[in-house]
């Protein structure tokens, strides 16, 4: 029976709160260890290197993109569409196109409420040629 009490079978409840405090020290040293390694500086740096030269490589390419023909009629292109926008140019020009599909809508409605309404009146169904 003695066997049974060091095997764990009656475990002390501030036993289980010992092992996990020890467990927690333990981790907190291993973090501690890693951190200050050289070998997490120099993850880090390489890191840092390499995040430093796609920055470095990014800026070079939209700076050529911004010389090149494409890069500059863009340019031009959103200038444009920028000063259109703010003249109220596009704003009109939605606003017609839009009032121009409702009235579409709003006769082809009528068209379909006159047809429904003669075909009600003669009794029989909406004839094929009015639409």
């Amino acid at each position: 029976m003695n066997e049974n009490n060091q095997t764990g079978s009656n475990t002390n409840p501030s036993d289980i709160g010992d092992e996990i405090r020890s467990l927690g020290k333990n981790l907190e040293q291993i973090f501690r260890t890693f951190w200050e390694s050289d070998e997490r500086r120099r993850i880090q740096k390489e890191v840092t290197d390499g995040m430093d030269e796609v920055g470095k490589n990014l800026r070079q390419a939209a700076a050529e993109f911004s010389q090149s023909e494409t890069g500059q009629r863009m340019k031009s292109d959103f200038e444009d569409i920028h000063q259109r926008f703010e003249s109220g140019e596009i704003q009109e020009k939605s606003r017609a196109e839009f009032l121009t599909a409702l009235q579409k809508i709003n006769q082809e409605l009528e068209r379909a409420a006159e047809s429904l309404r003669n075909s009600s009146n003669s009794g029989g169904a909406p004839k094929g040629g009015e639409q």
